[in-house]
């Protein structure tokens, strides 16, 4: 099981055949805390695939079209 904020993990979506990858990362500095949620700009793209990474190694794939909502992925 990875930590319980999920820092360290890797999501990429896959929409009109551009691949976007983003972190979950707790602070970028000494002093600082990033927002725990992750945005991924899509335009008018649709969704193909969102892959989840998680620092435990496991994996998680959602194929379904989920622009313009809010997900929430959990271990």
């Amino acid at each position: 099981m990875s930590n319980l904020d999920g820092f360290g993990t890797v999501v990429y979506v896959e929409a009109g055949g551009r691949i976007m990858p983003r972190q979950l990362t707790g602070g970028t500095n000494a002093h600082s805390q990033d927002f725990s949620e992750l945005h991924f700009g899509l335009g008018d793209r649709s969704v193909d695939q969102i892959t989840v990474r998680r620092p435990s190694g496991q994996v998680t794939e959602i194929t379904d079209d989920s622009s313009n909502t809010t997900l929430v992925v959990q271990e």
